[in-house]
């Protein structure tokens, strides 16, 4: 145990030698996690976490275990960087390689739900061949902008903007459209929106 111990050696002459020494108390090993980046888009591997260790008396003089052992570790003297990870609970394990102590640290890589999304277009009518897309998102992060191509159009389109989305449908030539929604993070979806072509008046002759 720490503390000072007094030493004492006596020949049989009755002479006598006497020394202390002092025994420090060991600091422990310790381990702290720092979240750097949660997933960005559902099913991702945007996560990233740091780990420092702490009271090891030689840095670097450490064995540790990640559970679950997924993504990319970098262990740099006392720091551990851990990237491209899923969602989940990671956990570091630490040994102290001179001491044999241990120390552990979790921490939780969350993610956001799914990025979802419908759209709808106006109609459109001999008059008129221009319809207004609404797109709605639900999910991801908010934020969300939207963008739409002609069906099967790629690659996918680069530039996004708010509600709605004025679309030419060439005279009724292009009726199905490929919507888009971007959130905040950047991530997207898509769904595919048919526009609906007013039937035009007929006229029936009554003899």
């Amino acid at each position: 145990a720490p503390g000072i111990y007094n030493f004492k050696v006596t020949d049989d002459n009755g002479c006598f030698y006497t020394e202390s020494y002092e025994i420090k108390a060991v600091t422990p090993i310790a381990v702290a996690g720092n979240k750097v980046s949660d997933v960005l888009c559902n099913g991702g591997t945007t996560g990233a976490i740091n780990y420092t260790v702490s009271g090891n008396a030689t840095v670097g003089n450490y064995t540790y275990t990640l559970t679950p052992n997924t993504g990319t570790i970098t262990k740099t003297g006392n720091t551990i960087s851990v990237t491209g990870l899923i969602a989940g609970i990671y956990t570091l394990d630490i040994v102290d390689t001179a001491t044999g102590c241990t120390a552990t640290s979790s921490i939780t890589i969350a993610q956001p739900a799914p990025l979802a999304l419908t759209a709808v277009g106006t109609n459109v009518n001999c008059n008129s061949f221009n319809s207004q897309i609404t797109g709605t998102a639900v999910g991801g992060t908010s934020g969300y902008t939207y963008a739409a191509v002609i069906a099967g159009t790629i690659p996918a389109p680069t530039v996004f903007a708010a509600n709605p989305i004025i679309v030419n449908t060439n005279s009724g030539a292009d009726l199905v459209w490929d919507v888009y929604a971007k959130d905040a993070n950047g991530c997207t979806a898509k769904y595919e929106t048919t526009i609906i072509f007013d039937a035009s008046p007929t006229v029936t002759a009554v003899l």
